[in-house]
């Protein structure tokens, strides 16, 4: 945030501005009003600046400006983890898109070199970080890491744990019935079965 501009009392003209010891790399002072401005690019630890303010009749005065520049906060991403718990030949529901934060530039997403690579039938879209589709195999918890990536700057990891489980087996219920009929007499309807994990009508 720039400095306040400052107010020179008691000048007889116009009061110049200058800057002692050297500004942090990135900042700027504006000699006619003696604001310092700027994006830094290093850190610097608290350091005083005295800007003395000067006229053409040799009046002077001086001030100091402190100046702290602090790393820069490290790229994250959010949420840091998530899991998913699938069933093979069902649609997962889909991970939650990614904040980024402390990037520059526009982030995209892929997995990790060192992640395993996603189980067949999901993908990851690289603009938002999301994972969907239908999983084809079971599998046990898997940890999946993936790398986002400012345009840029920064750069950050979260990770997803997904397991896939077996599809359940198609089943009729009920499972069995008894009729008992008499000769020339309609015996009572057996029960209408209730067909379970099956696809398809």
């Amino acid at each position: 945030t720039a400095t306040t501009a400052f107010t020179a009392t008691n000048f007889a003209s116009a009061v110049t501005y200058e800057v002692d010891p050297r500004l942090p790399p990135g900042l700027s002072l504006n000699t006619d009003t003696g604001v310092i401005s700027g994006t830094p690019t290093a850190t610097q630890n608290a350091t005083n600046h005295t800007v003395p303010g000067a006229d053409r009749d040799r009046n002077s005065a001086t001030a100091t400006v402190t100046i702290t520049i602090a790393p820069a906060p490290p790229a994250a991403l959010s949420p840091a983890t998530q899991t998913v718990n699938g069933t093979v030949g069902t649609a997962i529901t889909a991970t939650t898109a990614f904040t980024a934060t402390n990037f520059t530039g526009a982030v995209t997403y892929v997995e990790d070199r060192s992640s395993p690579g996603l189980p067949r039938g999901l993908s990851l879209d690289g603009r938002t970080g999301v994972i969907s589709g239908t999983p084809v195999a079971a599998q046990d918890a898997t940890t999946y890491t993936i790398l986002g990536r400012g345009a840029t700057a920064g750069e950050a990891t979260a990770t997803v744990s997904i397991t896939v489980a077996e599809a359940p087996a198609a089943s009729l219920s009920p499972a069995t019935q008894t009729v008992k009929g008499t000769v020339a007499r309609a015996i009572t309807p057996t029960t209408a079965f209730t067909a379970t994990n099956f696809k398809g009508a």
